[in-house]
């Protein structure tokens, strides 16, 4: 379940990734740990040149260390909602939206909505390993060697498997977004059956 790569009833949820399969931590003041910035004033008793105005500020480590931590907790998150909602195909559950947005939302509801109309719903587990590339600001990237080949789609009545297991990996580039306090998954773009980066 890739970025929620368009699922048929008897194919594989390996395309389905960032974009679907979709999901994410809420991260109270996450903002703040990316890209901030500090202005320092001067008083009348200390030289200008002793403290320069609109100094910018990098993010200390543990500021930064936070938001990654808040990033990688919603893209979890955001999979974990895909695996839940996966039980029952229901494209209209309002719990794919909690950690998604965008492309990534509308190709999760895409792809369950073709499960449903197909008699089917995806069970299973999905094995993750993102890593996160960069957050700045409002927008963070991560890179994720995942596996769906043990989340397949089955028959909604009888819990006949219908898929087939691609046993493979797929890599995915995925874009996340700060929306409020949430990261939510953007943006998934894969690599079908290999994964450029370890």
């Amino acid at each position: 379940m890739e970025t929620v790569p368009r699922l048929r009833a008897s194919r594989s949820w390996r395309a389905i990734g960032p974009a679907f399969l979709l999901a994410a931590a809420l991260l109270a003041g996450c903002s703040s740990g990316a890209g901030a910035a500090g202005n320092s004033t001067t008083s009348d008793s200390v030289p200008r040149s002793a403290t320069p105005t609109s100094a910018r500020v990098p993010p200390t480590t543990d500021a930064r260390a936070a938001a990654e931590a808040a990033v990688l907790a919603a893209y979890r998150a955001y999979w974990d909602d895909v695996v839940a909602v996966g039980a029952t195909a229901d494209w209209q559950s309002p719990r794919l939206a909690e950690h998604a947005t965008g492309q990534a939302l509308a190709e999760a509801r895409a792809t369950f909505h073709t499960l449903k109309a197909e008699g089917q719903v995806a069970r299973g587990t999905v094995d993750l390993r993102p890593t996160v590339l960069s957050v700045n600001g409002r927008s963070a990237t991560l890179y994720d060697c995942n596996s769906t080949s043990n989340f397949l789609a089955d028959d909604a009545k009888t819990g006949a498997l219908r898929d087939k297991s691609s046993g493979r990996r797929n890599g995915k580039t995925v874009t996340l977004t700060l929306q409020g306090s949430a990261w939510k998954v953007a943006n998934v773009v894969t690599e079908v059956g290999r994964c450029a980066r370890r």
